[in-house]
């Protein structure tokens, strides 16, 4: 329904053509498991949800001069580039949408997917992810052969939303694998580091 919306704004000036399909990118990033709702995207630690919502009635709104701010918020997320701190206002609502099984029940999932950002990346990146449950949680980072090359966090979490900044300033350019492990349940994220 946003998608449909935000479509009909392209007539619209200039600035909110560009602004609308700049959002429309990050909404098909989103629906397409490109980019995770949770994932953080601004210095200070706002989601891609949040993102989302506050771009979303930025456009939406009767203030054309707010088009811009869009445009450039929506347009850093789609080039992996996070959004400075203090563009993106914390208490804009985080919209979580529940991930339901073909058959309309629940997916007890213990974690939803991992994301990286920006990816590539150079000296740190950030590996977000959002926990069903409490849970003992590992994030490591292995190189192209398998080996591990980092322990980032190993502990207990509660539910929610977490992050961790992988520092890989002194490692050399290459690709590396962040891999997520609680429970039985383990997932591998392919990272880009360029220096």
């Amino acid at each position: 329904e946003a998608a449909y919306y935000l479509m009909s704004l392209y007539a619209a000036a200039p600035m909110r053509a560009k602004a609308t399909r700049q959002l429309t990118a990050v909404l098909l990033n989103i629906v397409s498991s490109r980019l995770h709702q949770q994932i953080v995207v601004s210095d200070d630690g706002a989601t891609a949800s949040q993102a989302l919502t506050f771009c979303y009635n930025l456009i939406t709104n009767d203030d054309d001069s707010d088009d811009e701010t869009a445009k450039d918020i929506a347009g850093q997320i789609n080039g992996n580039t996070l959004v400075p701190a203090d563009m993106i206002p914390l208490t804009t609502p985080d919209i979580s949408y529940r991930i339901d099984s073909p058959n309309g029940a629940l997916d007890h999932r213990s974690f939803r997917s991992i994301e990286c950002f920006p990816n590539p990346f150079n000296a740190s990146i950030v590996i977000s992810y959002y926990l069903m449950d409490g849970n003992e949680v590992t994030i490591s980072v292995c190189n192209l052969l398998g080996q591990r090359v980092a322990t980032i966090y190993e502990g207990m979490q509660d539910t929610g939303e977490h992050s961790v900044i992988w520092d890989a300033s002194d490692f050399p350019s290459g690709v590396y694998f962040a891999k997520m492990k609680t429970g039985e349940r383990s997932e591998n994220v392919k990272m880009v580091l360029l220096k």
